[in-house]
């Protein structure tokens, strides 16, 4: 495993320096590109040679650039012969380390962040066991909020593959699952809530709304309006929440 981290190293030109640097990545460049997948592989092993400072939001072209701050540690040359019983190369020691670590996970917040990660470090040959395991705890799970936690990372994650042109269509029956159950379970989720609790699903609803315009399905722009119907005509609707009068009246709500 050693060795093929220095073989990669080499051929992509990053130095082990002990000294910080920062190094502005434009992923339309291959070796850049590769060298992003490097860096996020060794995060997943637990070695942060490189922590990512700033991520450009996704352009019209699908290109962005990553800010990553990296600084060598001598005790990572011991990290990685402890974590090499998982593989003899950077990309099969993660996808095995991975593999076990959702398996070990139970949250669905972990999950989603694993998936996200591992097409960020390009192994979505990872992802049918660690989306099996997200849909057993999904499928489970009867708290709204937590779900309402997990589908914006998961549309992230969905967006991204579909913006590497890497195959993250497993992830869309997922979303479509639990964007169904947040619908259906929205109302009685915000009844009788004290105001930190009425605070806590502020934010949600606003991380829900703006991935549900994301990700342009009809069906759920439809459903997710009346959901938020359903919870405007509650009596005693907590104050918190009276934005969503004007957030039904918006452009891209049905009439």
């Amino acid at each position: 495993l050693v060795a093929d981290l220095m073989r990669h190293q080499k051929r992509l030109r990053l130095k082990q320096e002990s000294l910080q640097k920062k190094i502005d990545l434009d992923l339309r460049k291959t070796i850049d590109l590769e060298r992003s997948h490097l860096l996020h592989r060794l995060t997943l092993l637990k070695i942060n040679w490189g922590t990512l400072q700033t991520q450009a939001p996704y352009g019209a072209k699908g290109t962005f650039h990553e800010i990553w701050q990296l600084q060598w540690l001598p005790e990572f040359v011991l990290h990685l012969i402890e974590v090499a019983a998982w593989g003899n190369t950077v990309e099969t020691a993660t996808t095995a380390f991975s593999i076990e670590q959702a398996r070990l996970s139970n949250t669905l917040e972990e999950l989603a962040n694993l998936t996200h990660a591992l097409l960020q470090a390009n192994l979505p040959q990872a992802l049918p066991k660690i989306l099996a395991r997200l849909e057993i705890l999904a499928s489970t799970n009867t708290a709204i909020g937590q779900l309402m936690d997990t589908v914006p990372t998961l549309a992230k994650a969905l967006r991204y593959g579909s913006v590497r042109e890497l195959d993250a269509s497993q992830l869309q029956p997922i979303i479509n699952g639990m964007l169904e159950r947040i619908c259906i379970g929205l109302p009685y989720a915000c009844m009788s809530l004290d105001n930190d609790a009425a605070q806590a699903m502020h934010t949600r609803l606003l991380n829900i709304h703006q991935t549900v315009l994301m990700l342009e399905d009809t069906n759920f722009v439809t459903l997710w309006h009346q959901a938020l119907s359903m919870l405007v005509a509650q009596d005693n609707l907590h104050g918190r929440f009276l934005w969503l009068h004007k957030v039904l009246g918006s452009v891209g709500f049905p009439n």
